[in-house]
Order: structure tokens, then C-alpha cells, then sequence
């Protein structure tokens, strides 16, 4: 697949509402023919379709993890192979503390580039660059991915505008998330 996949946070089966922010980031990244996939994990994380059946959304994909509260090791094995399975070009998670347990630790596995706080994304043909604020917002720091096959991003909650409900994307599951054990040091 290559295109862009947004990983949705929940909790207690409630779509937190920076999912919808990310899905809003995803559309101002999106390059012509690319795919947005969503991922949702959880134990009923196919209960969620519904909410995110939002314009820009082409594909849901439901990730069933049987622990009901997060679990980092559990979210790098599912993300790890969702980027294996679907290969994207950018992998979009909330600037949260549950990407804090997973984004960095997810991201020398797979060979991604990586960054966090994000504040501003944008893409051209080969390059894939990143605007991200530091010491407390006075300073700009700018970083640029040139030709990398994927980049992870964590994004800040920035209030960006929600996409329109109502849109009827395709769902799929995702089965034998891999065992993240076998790859630690």
C-alpha cells in the first residue's frame, strides 16, 4: 500500500478525539492516489468503525489485542506489522503518552524515521519534512526524510479540523500481530 496510515487512540472503547485531528492531518498530507488507511486496536476495536466512517478515510483496519487498557509491548508488535503488512509512507500517532510508550521504541524496528511534537507536516515528491517547536515553542526546528520508505510522526493535538462523518470506507482486520519479544536485543 504505500500512502498514509493513522493510528486512532481509544480508550475504554471511546475514540479519544485526536483520532479525528490525525484523520484532519492525514487529508493536508495526503498526495495524489495515496490511500488513508485507519487503525484502530483494541479488544472490541472493530466497535469503532462507526466513528471513524469519516470523509478521507478509505480504509478501517481493526486490530483485536485482548488487553482492554493500553499495553505498549502489545502496540509495537500490532504496529509493527501493520507497517510491514501495508507499508506506508507515513504512519501518523497522537503526540500522547500512550505513543510515548510505543512511537520511539516501534521505530528502529522497522527502520522508520521518526519524530515528535510535531507542529506543521508536509510532503513533496521524494521528501517528506517536519516543522516541530522546541524550548517551550521560541525555537523552530525543521527536519526533512529524504527518499526514507516510512516516517513516523507523533502530532501534537492541534485542533485541526475534523473530517466530515458519513463516509462508508472499506474495513479490514488485521490477524498474527507478531510477538515483539522475539526481536529485543
Amino acid at each position: 500500500m504505500s500512502g498514509i496510515l493513522v493510528i486512532a487512540e481509544q480508550r475504554r472503547g471511546e475514540l479519544r478525539p485526536v483520532s479525528l485531528e490525525l484523520v484532519g492531518a492525514a487529508q493536508s498530507l495526503r498526495r495524489d492516489g495515496e490511500q488513508v488507511a485507519v487503525a484502530v486496536l483494541g479488544p472490541r476495536a472493530w466497535s469503532l468503525r462507526t466513528y471513524l466512517s469519516v470523509a478521507g478515510v478509505d480504509t478501517i483496519v481493526t486490530v483485536k489485542v485482548p488487553q482492554p487498557e493500553f499495553d505498549p509491548d502489545t502496540f509495537v508488535a500490532a504496529v509493527g506489522a501493520l507497517i510491514d503488512a501495508r507499508s506506508p509512507d507515513v504512519v501518523l500517532v497522537a503526540h500522547s503518552v500512550d505513543s510515548f510508550g510505543y512511537a520511539a521504541a516501534l521505530a528502529p524496528y522497522e527502520a522508520t524515521e521518526f519524530a515528535t511534537m510535531s507542529s506543521k507536516s508536509s510532503a513533496s515528491t521524494a521528501t517528506w519534512w517536519q516543522r516541530a517547536a522546541a524550548m517551550v515553542k521560541k525555537v523552530s526546528v525543521e527536519l526533512d526524510f529524504p527518499n526514507r520508505s516510512t516516517v513516523l510522526l507523533a502530532l501534537a493535538q492541534q485542533h485541526v479540523q475534523a473530517p466530515d462523518p458519513g463516509a462508508a470506507p472499506q474495513v479490514d482486520g488485521l490477524r498474527g500481530a507478531r510477538d515483539n519479544r522475539s526481536r529485543s536485543g
